[in-house]
């Protein structure tokens, strides 16, 4: 399941209730308190250079929102959902760089800290952590804990980041009944538009059938299938002047859109 797929199926908060029920299979597992419904979500624009500018790295933020006695929103929960196909490079570090935006989406200065939300991170990986080599299970909750005693969990309860590797996993039956649900999520979230027959007749779970349904539903429309878009060299370009340009100070974006626009029409007089 590429970028545009999860945009098409989750942009502009739809679907909210099904990233809820996502989040709670995870949470299933270790038997954690379930989830009140998210309430926002939004989606990482398909365009790299809209990538750039936010700093946003993950494919899709969401939250359960609430409004304090001053009448601001704050976060009592924030999520951040990464789907990575390709091999990267460090992506450890990525992971806890996307569970640290989702938290600073949620909380903003000023507020007590008293209020900063629960995150969740989840990672979905076409390949496997070199860190994780010798591990068999497909699944795995990093959590802060003493390094001397890892026993002693620090804010366990409050912050998690989930990895899940798809090529570990094998067969269904292979696995406790309790991963089944994940399982089935997982094969979903694995597998080719050409392949979505075969895998909802494998697939028990209601959670995970409905979103083969979105995705079925959503890869016939054009912004989806349309790979040359999604793969633009102008784009590709263009985000490289850009990082040459503002790699060593910081800028709003509206500076950023300037000089994208100036790149652009530099572009077009060639």
């Amino acid at each position: 399941m590429h970028d545009r797929l999860i945009e098409a199926i989750f942009t502009e908060n739809k679907h909210n209730s099904l990233v809820t029920e996502i989040v709670n299979i995870l949470l299933n597992i270790h038997n954690l308190p379930q989830i009140p419904p998210i309430t926002y979500t939004e989606t990482q624009k398909s365009s790299i250079l809209e990538f750039w500018k936010r700093k946003m790295v993950a494919d899709l933020i969401g939250g359960v929102q609430r409004i304090d006695e001053k009448g601001r929103l704050f976060n009592i929960l924030s999520l951040s959902v990464e789907v990575q196909q390709a091999k990267q490079e460090g992506y450890e570090a990525r992971s806890v760089l996307s569970s640290s935006n989702a938290l600073r989406e949620g909380f903003t200065a000023g507020m007590s800290f008293s209020l900063a939300p629960d995150v969740i991170g989840i990672n979905i990986m076409g390949y496997n952590l070199p860190s994780l080599e010798k591990k068999k299970e497909f699944f795995t909750r990093v959590v802060h804990a003493d390094y001397d005693y890892p026993e002693r969990r620090i804010l366990a309860d409050k912050y998690s980041d989930y990895l899940i590797e798809l090529p570990k996993l094998g067969n269904k039956s292979d696995w406790d009944e309790k991963y089944h649900e994940l399982w089935d999520l997982c094969a979903v979230f694995q597998c080719k538009v050409s392949e979505y027959d075969e895998v909802i007749k494998m697939v028990a779970s209601p959670v995970a059938k409905s979103l083969l349904n979105e995705a079925q539903r959503a890869t016939g429309q054009d912004v989806v299938i349309d790979k040359a878009l999604y793969d633009s060299r102008l784009e590709q370009y263009i985000y490289g002047q850009l990082v040459d340009t503002f790699v060593d100070k910081e800028a709003t974006i509206a500076e950023k859109d300037a000089e994208i626009a100036r790149l652009k029409a530099m572009l077009e007089q060639k």
